[in-house]
């Protein structure tokens, strides 16, 4: 079963979370998507902001709901926004949409619950890194999913810097900064 251990960040997601903590201004409210058993929830919440996320396997909302957060059981893929009743400062999605399948509608979801002058901050694996152009330049696999097997991350979507910058412009998003 996926997410049957706990979380636990590596040195490559702890320098992501002190990027992503770098920009974002004191005490905002934070709605993280995809937020697991709230692992980086509790990062925000260290630094203090109010943070809230939304998860969808079930064993990973219990363990985050036990660490004192509010945790929406909702599937980022339907209409989700409807069940939230407020807007936050921040909408964080780490390594969440390339498990999208139809990411205008996501995206568009997030302007719903993002205050006027909000910020959307996602973090994605980028498919023409440095790395893995070295790995298929050795004739191995780039770390990309080929099956649709329970141990896989269940990629379907591969994003460099420019189409993801093409796709959130294409839905209405300013593009401040593409780390």
């Amino acid at each position: 079963m996926r997410y049957a251990t706990d979380f636990a960040m590596n040195n490559l997601e702890q320098i992501r979370v002190n990027q992503v903590l770098k920009s974002i201004p004191p005490r905002s409210s934070i709605l993280d998507l995809g937020c697991g058993d709230g692992y980086i929830m509790e990062e925000f919440r260290k630094n203090g902001h109010q943070v809230e996320g939304i998860e969808i396997a079930e064993n990973a909302i219990k363990k985050a709901r036990k660490k004192g957060f509010t945790v929406y059981d909702l599937s980022l893929t339907e209409k989700w926004t409807r069940t939230l009743k407020r807007r936050y400062d921040v909408v964080f999605g780490g390594e969440i949409i390339e498990h999208i399948f139809d990411t205008d509608q996501f995206l568009q979801e997030i302007r719903k619950v993002l205050k006027p002058r909000g910020a959307l901050i996602l973090t994605t694996p980028n498919i023409a890194s440095l790395a893995r152009r070295i790995l298929l330049l050795l004739g191995m696999s780039p770390l990309i999913e080929v099956t649709s097997r329970d141990y896989d991350a269940g990629h379907i979507r591969y994003f460099t810097r420019t189409t993801l910058k093409k796709l959130l412009e294409e839905n209405g998003y300013e593009v401040l900064r593409a780390g």
